[in-house]
């Protein structure tokens, strides 16, 4: 697929053309009832201005219009690179558009984006992939999260392959290897008491060819390698150089290529999944293929529109208090499942392993209680500052 956020320009001029002003239809059983007491909901999306090889903004967009323009919810897009400076410029841009509720899509944007909104405290959805681990930080003020899951899948994969006592060595990029997913995949494997036979960081195609990356992992004793490397384009290849020498191969986050990964999918099997993926324009949810990360993305956005439009039906006055109440409130059957709001303020889906042949298989959560885990929580933390796959 092109990248379609290649500029600001022409990214917004995609996204004007699917969010017509005045919108009729219907979305489904949730959204179809909606019949809000108050104005539509005006929305104000923080967003990463430059995609890479996984790029978030125009998946996660391409599910969030369905359901806002049958809600008649507005929608201002204001895009972002990954320094401070520039993510407080969107945010002060996004407030201009006197938005109910502001979207930061991206681990860690919405904590960046505080200074800016000192003064205007409103409700933010964090839309994030989970790339960061619970930390001991104050909880922001009027924020609530949908996540895929990400690290709790890892930690549930490397769980699983430990289980399996085959032993595993860990690739990852230099730009993963500064968040959380390593850690979590090697805790879960240590936690099953797998062996891990080493790790290697990947600084890019120019480290190691693919051949020799295949040939270091089975030289450390390795029967099985897993890969996080969402911003490497050469994943594919080596990926396929790991399977030449004899290796099974796992996938991690959005690391692309068709291998077993754990991740929050789009449920195939559910007939919400399957009418709403009629809705979106993506027939492999209909069928026992697999998802891409893309899809993933897309049912990220897609259940979050779901999410606001059932908040919407709750609420008799538009204030942060009252929105934060409707959407910590709310249960709703997304296209990732059913979708329920935590204690922590964390809107949980399901996470599920997908094999190669696009099979799912439910994972249960990650432990909220373990000994790695407080550690990672209470200890010193070191890592990129930046939001992740921000370009």
């Amino acid at each position: 697929m092109p990248n379609l956020i290649s500029s600001r320009r022409s990214l917004l001029k995609a996204l004007a053309a699917a969010l017509p002003l005045a919108v009729t239809g219907t979305v489904g059983a949730q959204v179809q009832a909606a019949r809000p007491a108050v104005r539509p909901l005006r929305l104000a999306l923080v967003a990463p201005a430059f995609g890479g090889p996984a790029d978030l903004t125009e998946p996660f967009v391409r599910g969030l219009t369905p359901v806002l323009r049958r809600t008649g919810t507005e929608l201002s897009i204001h895009l972002t690179g990954p320094r401070l400076k520039q993510i407080s410029a969107a945010t002060r841009a996004a407030l201009s558009a006197r938005p109910d509720a502001l979207i930061a899509l991206g681990d860690g944007l919405a904590r960046l984006m505080q200074p800016a909104l000192a003064a205007a405290p409103l409700p933010v959805i964090a839309a994030e992939v989970g790339a960061r681990m619970p930390d001991s930080g104050a909880a922001l003020p009027l924020t609530l999260t949908t996540s895929l899951h990400a690290w709790e899948a890892e930690w549930m994969h490397g769980s699983l392959l430990g289980q399996r006592g085959r032993p595993t060595h860990l690739l990852m990029s230099l730009l993963e290897s500064g968040y959380d997913l390593p850690f979590a995949f090697t805790a879960g494997l240590s936690s099953a008491r797998g062996l891990l036979t080493g790790t290697t960081i990947v600084n890019g195609a120019e480290t190691y060819s693919p051949a020799a990356l295949a040939q270091l992992v089975r030289d450390s004793g390795a029967a099985h390698m897993h890969l996080i490397a969402s911003d490497l384009t050469n994943a594919p290849e080596i990926l396929r150089a790991c399977v030449r020498l004899g290796l099974q191969v796992t996938v991690g986050s959005l690391t692309a290529g068709a291998y077993s990964r754990a991740l929050s999918w789009p449920d195939a099997a559910s007939a919400v999944g399957i009418s709403s993926a009629r809705e979106l324009g993506q027939p492999g949810w209909e069928q026992p293929a697999q998802a891409t990360p893309s899809q993933t993305l897309t049912a990220l956005g897609y259940d979050t529109g779901l999410w606001i439009a059932a908040a919407a039906q709750h609420l008799t006055q538009i204030t942060p208090v009252a929105l934060v109440a409707a959407l910590s409130g709310v249960q709703v059957a997304g296209v990732r499942g059913a979708l329920n709001m935590d204690a922590s303020g964390l809107l949980r889906a399901p996470l599920h392993l997908q094999d190669a042949g696009g099979r799912q298989t439910p994972l249960a959560s990650a432990p909220t209680t373990h000994p790695l885990l407080t550690a990672h929580r209470t200890g010193l933390r070191s890592g990129w500052i930046e939001p992740y796959l921000f370009g």
